[in-house]
């Protein structure tokens, strides 16, 4: 793992502290090797920069193809759009070889029932479902709502590690938000994106639940005929949508080595939370489509699973069925409370950012 600016501020000083230490007949050996130590980390610092700026760059260029995608999955009129279905014709006739021919197909049968529909209704859903870190934590209590989200945006922020990921919701009797946004800010620009400590502060939109349907509340066990409550099917504790809950922060940038029990906590909270976001931003938005069919091979969670003796035979292979509902649309003209909170992350949101305001008590 690439070591912080701060890492490395703490490893000069030792350096100079014991390179003045050492024996003054070999002591400026170690003073030119400590010169060359520190022209190396200048180097990687310049391009980890411009590493950074390539990736910038690249994630614009990718911008317009994103968009169009969610044309496609929420069922508005792409045909006016440059994509032609002609050059995936040709690329099948030049990838049909016997390699082609021995390739194994997972159940689908899910795509058939798409055909009286608009769009691909659930499709961020499934996708997520069939990744086996975000999938995990996926309840069927959460699919109720999750099936109304329509797309997942990632806003690169220029010259940091910064980033920002967009949740774009169709109206719904759950949640009042039509966008959440979450943003992670980050201590030291040039750490690698590995360093959780290099977190400072993750900012998210809060959850505008409607009444009486917020998912994140415990539900009361049902009573039984005879009056005994039943035993609850899915214990609510672990939910997709802690995602969008406030986690606590840590102040200032602390060593790890000198956090409290609390912090320790704080920090953890912190890391799985990261990771996660990191899941959908590296995994699930790039390879949405491969997630949705689920012929994505995470062999590096197979291989682990398989040391530890922890992972279930067989787990993971039928993927995710995916709920098989219409996907609602925004109509014009409708009322919108833009509360969002986003303070204009993206640019050309259009009419996305926008916040329903017809909640209903239900």
């Amino acid at each position: 793992m690439k070591k912080s600016e701060k890492e490395l501020k703490k490893y000069e000083y030792k350096i100079c502290a014991t390179v003045n230490d050492i024996d003054e007949k070999v002591r400026e050996r170690f003073k030119a090797l400590a010169h060359v130590s520190d022209q190396l980390a200048e180097l990687s610092k310049k391009y980890e920069e411009e590493a950074r700026q390539i990736e910038y760059e690249a994630d614009q260029v990718d911008q317009p193809l994103f968009k169009l995608r969610a044309l496609i999955v929420e069922g508005k009129d792409f045909e006016s759009t440059e994509i032609t279905t002609d050059e995936f014709d040709k690329r099948y006739e030049e990838l049909k070889d016997e390699t082609y021919d021995k390739i194994k197909i997972k159940d689908y049968k899910h795509v058939e029932n798409l055909a009286d529909k608009k769009g691909i209704p659930g499709f961020w859903m499934t996708a997520m479902k069939n990744n086996k870190i975000l999938g995990s934590q996926i309840t069927k209590n959460d699919e109720k709502l999750l099936r109304y989200l329509v797309n997942i945006e990632h806003i690169a922020v220029e010259n940091s590690n910064d980033f920002i990921l967009k949740f774009y919701f169709v109206p719904n009797e759950y949640i009042q938000n039509t966008v959440i946004t979450k943003r992670y800010l980050m201590h030291d620009s040039s750490a690698s994106e590995e360093d959780h400590g290099n977190i400072k502060k993750v900012e998210c939109t809060p959850l505008k639940w409607r009444n009486g349907m917020n998912l994140l509340d415990k539900p009361k066990p049902a009573k039984g005929k005879k009056g005994k409550k039943k035993k609850k099917q899915e214990e609510n504790e672990v939910s997709f949508f802690q995602f969008f809950t406030a986690k606590e922060q840590l102040k200032g940038n602390p060593d790890e080595d000198d956090l409290d029990a609390d912090d320790e906590l704080k920090l953890d909270q912190l890391e799985e939370d990261y990771d996660d976001a990191l899941e959908i931003r590296d995994e699930v938005i790039p390879l949405a489509l491969e997630y949705y069919l689920n012929i994505v091979e995470e062999e590096y969670l197979e291989e682990a699973e398989g040391e530890e003796g922890e992972g279930d035979e067989g787990e993971g292979d039928e993927g995710a069925d995916p709920i098989d509902v219409e996907g609602q649309e925004i109509e014009d003209g409708e009322e919108v409370d833009n509360d969002d909170n986003d303070d204009g992350a993206n640019k050309d949101d259009n009419n996305n950012d926008n916040e329903s305001d017809g909640s209903r008590d239900d």
